[in-house]
């Protein structure tokens, strides 16, 4: 599980991390808060089913603790339980 190896990476490690696990409001909560410091600045989270049910609200419950550190992006069309959304990391 993503929560179990998030410490064996360095904060900034990564240019991107692609979330597409579990879809509960819970799970991308954790996985966004695990690794947002994971990603380099300028880097990116990018997720799947942005339409799920949980998802957009964990995405935008995340994104308000964070305010000034991000650029957000979706698809405009992500649909009732598709679309992708992104996360550039600015700081």
């Amino acid at each position: 599980m993503s929560e179990n190896v998030c410490n064996r990476f360095e904060n900034e490690y990564f240019d991107y991390v692609y979330i597409d696990g579990e879809h509960s409001y819970e799970a991308v909560t954790r996985d966004l808060t695990n690794y947002f410091c994971k990603v380099k600045i300028g880097g990116w989270i990018i997720g799947d089913d942005y339409g799920w049910t949980g998802i957009a609200q964990a995405v935008h419950d995340f994104l308000e603790k964070h305010k000034g550190e991000y650029t957000f992006l979706t698809e405009s069309d992500s649909g009732k339980t598709g679309g992708q959304f992104a996360i550039q990391r600015i700081r």
